[in-house]
């Protein structure tokens, strides 16, 4: 959805694109070739890719993009782009009221959303910066930020050494952060545990990168009664093709983070996510030939086999829990300009029954600015946010298909 994000599938896709193909998506764009592509790591809470790339929004596009819901499902922070303003976040209820908003330090620069503190009323985001020719690199990393949207103000976790490519938020109200690669060393980046400590903010090591692993970002954590446990997500490169791992990572009260590899995803398996409750991950795995998504659950306890729950025709970008863990989100979103042989999908899959619902159509069929959805995330369990393509944001409730305009760029 570097969103959620996003939380957009996240393997290279020179493998499953044409070469030099560009992509444009969320605030930025994936330029398509023979390559390594440069996209952002896992978030966190949504489960979704974001390419990074030089390409701008089209002209007169206004675009809601990675969203993040409330933790009670009260509010709305999106990242905003049209061409008449400047980049930047804003925070809406669900009655469509613009509560707070952050506005980018110059044109190369955006601000993503990450998620909500515990403190419902404070939004972390990250501001990230395009280099020279337009593009954000892995390595660039992002300054992490705290919005209060009570009083509109901004403060800042982190300095200029410390920047971060993803980061996570904790329901202690820190983070963990994957940082940016240090050229100087040759090390892939680190990842962070960020905690408060009085008037600061304290930045622990809770695993190391190397000259061959990049820690891409944190997909669950939770505190426990003795520390902290995670579970994160890593790129090795190897001598012939990129690796992604999924780790468990464990840190007790007075001892060194415990680092403990569950898997290695099958190769071409992307947009990983873990339930609410940390004790299943679903990934997706796309077939060229048959032009289908494979959708797999696993659980998050080592050496357990992953189940195939459904498969779906299309490419899917995007898989995202429920609250509930219940349910999973899946989306592709409507590109501009569009590409020929990619569709724009948005479905809902019942884990338990492993049954599809098609929410498109009450999309498609609506009478929206633009009926391309651009970014999904769930408002509750039984509700999605939906940011089109033309700049209008609303709710679809999954069961009755009623879909509820909040705000349009049009109208903002």
């Amino acid at each position: 959805m570097e969103a959620s994000i996003l939380r957009r599938s996240e393997q290279s896709l020179a493998t499953r694109r044409p070469a030099d193909r560009t992509v444009n998506w969320g605030l930025t764009a994936a330029r398509v070739g023979s390559g390594r592509v440069v996209a952002r790591s896992a978030l966190l809470v949504l489960a979704c890719l974001t390419c990074v790339g030089a390409s701008e929004s089209v002209p007169g596009l206004c675009v809601c993009a990675w969203l993040r819901p409330g933790a009670r499902g009260e509010r709305v922070a999106f990242a905003l782009e049209r061409p008449d303003a400047p980049r930047g976040i804003l925070v809406v209820d669900t009655q469509g009221k613009v509560l707070a908003g952050t506005t980018a330090t110059s044109e190369s620069s955006y601000d993503y959303p990450v998620g909500w503190l515990p403190q419902a009323a404070s939004l972390a985001f990250l501001r990230f910066n395009r280099g020279a020719k337009g593009q954000v690199g892995s390595g660039s990393g992002g300054l992490l930020g705290i919005l209060d949207v009570s009083t509109n103000r901004v403060s800042w976790v982190s300095l200029e050494s410390e920047r971060a490519k993803d980061a996570y938020v904790t329901e202690t109200g820190g983070f963990v952060c994957s940082m940016a690669s240090d050229q100087g060393t040759g090390r892939n980046g680190d990842l962070y545990r960020v905690e408060r400590e009085g008037q600061r903010w304290s930045w622990q090591p809770l695993a190391a990168g190397d000259a061959t692993r990049s820690w891409r970002g944190c997909l669950w954590a939770r505190a426990t009664s003795s520390g902290f446990k995670a579970i994160a997500e890593a790129e090795r490169e190897g001598a012939v093709t990129t690796e992604r791992e999924i780790w468990a990572l464990a840190e007790d009260r007075g001892r060194d983070a415990a680092a403990t590899m569950l898997w290695i995803l099958p190769p071409g398996a992307y947009s990983a996510a873990v339930s609410p409750d940390g004790r299943r991950m679903a990934y997706l795995l796309w077939e060229e030939a048959s032009d289908t998504t494979k959708v797999y659950i696993v659980s998050t306890e080592k050496g357990s086999t992953a189940n195939r729950v459904v498969t779906v025709e299309g490419e899917v970008f995007c898989a995202v829990f429920a609250p509930d863990g219940a349910r999973l989100l899946l989306y592709t979103p409507g590109l501009a300009p569009p590409v020929p042989d990619l569709r724009q999908f948005l479905s809902v899959v019942d884990l338990a029954r492993s049954s599809v619902s098609d929410l498109l159509p009450a999309i498609v069929g609506a009478s929206l600015a633009e009926r391309s959805v651009y970014s999904a995330e769930w408002l509750d369990s039984s509700q999605l946010v939906i940011g089109t393509q033309g700049g209008t944001l609303c709710t679809l409730d999954i069961t009755t298909r009623t879909l509820r305009k909040l705000w349009a760029c049009s109208e903002g």
